[in-house]
């Protein structure tokens, strides 16, 4: 059963992949060529950030831009935001509330170089839903056989097979995956055994995007295939914003 589990974890990676591979950019958002440069766009709840990139999608230095702003028209409303320079080639503003599908946004900005550029986007939800509904349906499905685990182990006299190490013919890789999922396995066990529902799906829910990130983590060191190792990226770049989300969400509720 918990090489069941880790199996549901390791299926997160290719579909995951499958919603990040209708994004344009290299952060999962759209891309606009504008004066000779790209913008990429993410917004992650009221946080709107915008990546500046030149030729090849290397990253063009953000500080030292001047008048950067975007104008969101969302919901019959509209609203400037101010962009600041982050590095390395970041614009940062903070939005009144998260965007809406359908929100225009106009960012215009003059760089450091001199270039005055302009992008134009409209925020579709597809792509970001895609993502968070795989990440919320693996572990829910991991949550749920959590029972089932306990039970087969109480019948078995223990934890019999928990925590045991990998075989000495496994590969380094192998033996970093299991590492990984016998780490994420105590914690989701005892997040089950919590009386409130809600904040037994969170608790459950941390350890388990930990344990993604651990196991990208190794193909990003193991792995040859670069496809894979964007994924990789991908992955612990949206588990380890829901994990800073759901630690919050833990925190206002005192737990």
């Amino acid at each position: 059963m918990k090489r069941f589990i880790l199996s549901l974890a390791l299926a997160a990676l290719p579909v995951a992949a499958g919603a990040h591979e209708m994004a344009k950019g290299p952060n999962g958002g759209p891309v606009i060529d504008s004066a000779g440069h790209h913008v990429e766009m993410v917004a992650r709840g009221t946080e709107l950030v915008l990546f500046v990139t030149g030729d090849g999608d290397a990253a063009h230095p953000s500080a030292g831009a001047k008048n950067a702003r975007a104008i969101v028209q969302d919901g019959g409303k509209t609203a400037t935001v101010q962009l600041q320079a982050a590095d390395p080639n970041r614009l940062v503003g903070a939005l009144p509330a998260p965007l809406g599908k359908g929100a225009r946004v106009v960012v215009t900005a003059t760089l450091a170089d001199g270039h005055a550029v302009q992008a134009r986007f409209v925020y579709d939800l597809s792509q970001k839903e895609t993502i968070m509904k795989t990440s919320t349906v693996l572990a829910a499905v991991a949550l749920a056989a959590l029972p089932a685990v306990a039970l087969a182990q109480a019948t078995q006299g223990g934890h019999s097979g928990h925590g045991a190490s990998a075989p000495a013919s496994a590969s380094p890789a192998s033996k970093a995956y299991m590492a990984a999922n016998d780490k994420m396995h105590g914690p989701m066990m005892e997040a089950a055994k919590e009386g409130d529902p809600d904040v037994a799906f969170v608790k459950g829910m941390i350890p388990h995007h930990q344990g993604a990130i651990e196991m990208a983590k190794v193909v990003l060191q193991y792995g040859k295939d670069e496809q894979t190792k964007k994924w990789a990226n991908d992955v612990i770049r949206e588990q380890q914003r829901e994990i800073d989300e759901m630690q919050a969400w833990l925190k206002k509720r005192g737990n």
